[in-house]
């Protein structure tokens, strides 16, 4: 059975809301790890392992993008509380990842994300 793909048309009204709820998640527990106290100087590691290429045919962000913006939104608060952060997009197709990793350069991203286009299996 062929998988269906998200990426080449616009997110459809079930994709935006998982989309804003994932961002809102992201934004949330990004508030947890910077304020509370045992976790000041911790890595942060974020795991994407069916990211795609980033954003819809329209330029809507889905979850890749979404990460790297929340986390350039607290990138002062990232640095003081000595935090660094690890991130892994893989997404079985090379193409996608070549977008994506297209898409992270075009940012000033203090982070280098990993980029892989593994089976899930084996990227998990």
């Amino acid at each position: 059975m062929p998988s269906r793909d998200l990426h080449d048309k616009p997110f459809d009204l079930g994709t935006i809301t998982k989309l804003t709820f994932y961002r809102s998640y992201v934004r949330a527990w990004l508030q947890v790890f910077l304020h509370a106290e045992p976790f000041r100087g911790c890595p942060l590691q974020f795991f994407d392992c069916f990211a795609g290429p980033g954003e819809d045919e329209n330029g809507e962000a889905g979850s890749p993008l979404i990460l790297i913006n929340e986390l350039l939104r607290e990138r002062t608060s990232l640095a003081a509380r000595a935090h660094s952060v690890r991130i892994f997009f893989n997404d079985r197709d090379g193409k996608k990842i070549d977008q994506l990793k297209q898409r992270c350069a075009e940012r000033a991203l203090p982070w280098q994300p990993t980029f892989e286009a593994l089976e899930f299996a084996d990227a998990f």
